[in-house]
């Protein structure tokens, strides 16, 4: 059991879950790297994280700290990389969880899951894939740091009007419920006259025709505008935040424990101060030493 808080730090980053789906290039890895000190847990095979490589400095929440990219390639990746960033967590160097992309993340276990069956049995697969995706949820949601899933789409058809995330079977809706957001990023290129404007990169925050979208928390953030354009920056503010007053609080380092480790390198013990030295004794005058006598030789007369 697990007691909550129900109020926030002044001042303090604020903790949300976002899934935010869309086309491929419709800005959602740009999106996510403007949150503050963002871990990129990424599908190799996808390479999103070449959108961050071409971005501004002043893109970013901190200008010029760019987020940290870890490649997942294999199935034990995913697990071992939460287990790295705890101690980042902890030290402050990250505030924010960007897995990119679920939508791939269920193809290579899925995969995985059908290459270890003896006979095929794709129901099986993906009951099982079911029951890892909500643990992989419950999990990475109980870590103190803001945490945005990315998806593509799934488009409104016959047999589902609702457009959503591409995440197979039930998952799907419970990863929707399970955050606080639900934001459908789309782009879009206009013309003026025989012009083409510059690319619009925009976060539907309310349902948007056949797509859902929305959030659970009520209040400022039933305020956001819809279509959202722009970064973290303009999201927390929108929802009553200072994004100054946030950033302040980033310089803040803290204490680790001993013994944390930060990337294979643990904290050790400050080293006990030398022992003074013994004092120098006391400076004596030098004891005179008694004389010798000396034979004076007796001349005889």
């Amino acid at each position: 059991m697990r007691e909550i808080n129900l109020d926030e730090s002044a001042n303090a980053i604020p903790h949300h879950t976002f899934l935010t789906y869309g086309e491929s290039r419709a800005g959602k890895t740009r999106w996510s790297a403007t949150f503050p000190r963002p871990l990129f847990l990424s599908d190799v095979t996808e390479g999103g994280w070449e959108t961050i490589r071409y971005m501004d400095d002043d893109d970013f929440f901190e200008p010029g700290r760019r987020p940290m990219v870890w490649g997942i390639e294999k199935m034990t990746d995913m697990s071992e990389a939460l287990a790295k960033a705890d101690p980042l967590i902890a030290s402050g160097e990250v505030h924010t969880l960007v897995i990119d992309s679920l939508s791939f993340y269920v193809d290579l276990f899925l995969n995985y899951l059908i290459g270890a069956q003896v006979k095929r049995d794709m129901r099986g697969a993906y009951g099982d894939l079911g029951i890892h995706l909500r643990d992989l949820r419950v999990k990475v949601h109980s870590r103190p740091v803001n945490v945005v899933w990315l998806c593509l789409a799934k488009h409104p058809d016959e047999s589902d009007p609702t457009g959503g995330p591409m995440i197979p079977g039930q998952q799907a809706a419970k990863f929707a419920a399970g955050c606080h957001f639900i934001f459908h990023a789309r782009s879009y290129q206009e013309k003026r006259g025989q012009e083409l404007l510059p690319p619009v990169f925009e976060m539907r925050t309310r349902r948007f025709g056949g797509y859902l979208a929305g959030n659970r928390l009520g209040g400022m953030a039933n305020q956001l505008p819809d279509p959202l354009i722009g970064g973290y920056s303009d999201l927390v503010t929108y929802l009553g935040y200072d994004a100054d007053e946030l950033r302040k609080t980033l310089a803040i380092k803290k204490v680790l424990p001993v013994g944390t480790v930060i990337q294979d390198r643990a904290v050790k013990p400050a080293p006990a101060p030398a022992p003074a030295p013994a004092p120098a004794p006391a400076s004596r005058p030098p004891v005179a030493q008694p004389r010798r006598p000396v034979a004076i030789p007796v001349v005889k007369s």
